[in-house]
């Protein structure tokens, strides 16, 4: 008879917090902080003598038990600033800023096989830095429209790097949406 046992914890936590100003004349400025803190342990022990699969899971000898629990924090915070303004009675302009700091950390308490996972990586460090300007517009009385750029930089670092950054991506998106009133009841929207 093989042993097998499995154990995980989780812990999940969210607090958000918003502040807008509107004292500027057709003009809303708005910041918004949110948090969340994640904590999940897990734990393994597992008798793989006999088990049928493609990997030994790096054993050599006669140990032939997986016996690991390992601690996983996640720490994240993410600000927002926005600025909206109407020019007129009939358009919208939107700039946002968005910055967020994503901190995973993996602990390792027991890990009797610890060449088993060759892809462990550590913890971890995720800065994304994200513009987003927009603008919107009633075209007639029955079609309105808008544009929309997004500017997104994402570094991604893994504690076994060295600090060096693991990822390093920039994102370009240009978006455009048009909608119109064709009866009083029919509505169409194009993206």
């Amino acid at each position: 008879m093989r042993k097998s046992e499995s154990d995980q914890s989780e812990y999940q936590y969210a607090e958000s917090f918003s502040l807008s100003y509107s004292a500027i004349k057709r003009t809303t400025l708005s910041y918004t902080l949110e948090l969340e803190q994640r904590k999940l342990n897990w734990s393994e022990l597992a008798d793989i003598t006999s088990y049928e699969m493609v990997t030994d899971y790096a054993v050599t000898g006669a140990e032939r038990t997986i016996d690991r629990e390992t601690d996983i924090r996640h720490n994240d915070v993410v600000n927002t600033l926005q600025v909206s303004t109407r020019p007129n009675d009939k358009s919208r302009l939107t700039a946002k800023y968005k910055h967020a700091d994503k901190r995973r950390k993996y602990e390792n308490v027991r890990d009797n096989l610890p060449a088993s996972y060759p892809g462990y990586m550590g913890s971890s460090e995720q800065t994304i830095d994200q513009v987003t300007l927009g603008y919107n517009t009633s075209i007639t009385k029955q079609w309105n429209g808008g544009l929309q750029y997004v500017f997104e930089d994402n570094e991604l670092g893994y504690a076994r790097q060295g600090g060096q950054d693991g990822m390093q991506m920039t994102r370009n998106a240009i978006s455009g949406n048009l909608t119109g009133l064709l009866t009083d009841k029919f509505t169409i929207t194009l993206m």
